[in-house]
């Protein structure tokens, strides 16, 4: 879907659904998989679930910005890259602040949801970790 979606003009729903197949998935599935070795129940699957998907949209937005905004050296690639090949980007379909308010957003949404569970503190720094990034 991501390179389906290049050269299209921006559309916030698309772009969400881009992100949230591609590491939302990832997260996600890595969470519940965790939990369910560990005995973890469907009430804790579900928070995880969503946490994963959460944070992994924020992961995106923010590799989005960074890819705008970001220093080549930090980075290691070139920064302008999605934008040069029409790439369907959040920053390209709201603008740069509010990409940077939707993914403090869903970190903070995710935290809320993991509230409790075991592991907290981790799964609490990996969403800050995801948001505060500048590579």
């Amino acid at each position: 879907a991501d390179l389906e979606a290049e050269g299209r003009p921006p559309e916030v729903a698309l772009v969400e659904g881009i992100h949230r197949r591609k590491t939302g998935a990832l997260l996600a599935a890595s969470l519940r998989m965790g939990a369910m070795a560990a005995g973890g129940g469907a009430g804790l699957l579900s928070r995880l679930d969503a946490y994963g998907a959460d944070v992994g949209m924020a992961f995106q937005i923010v590799d989005d910005v960074l890819d705008e905004e970001g220093l080549g050296r930090d980075l290691g690639k070139t920064p302008g890259k999605d934008r040069q090949r029409g790439k369907m980007t959040y920053p390209a379909a709201v603008g740069i602040e509010a990409s940077r308010s939707r993914a403090l957003a869903l970190a903070a949404g995710a935290k809320e949801r993991v509230r409790g569970v075991p592991g907290e503190a981790l799964l609490l720094g990996l969403a800050d970790l995801v948001v505060n990034r500048r590579s």
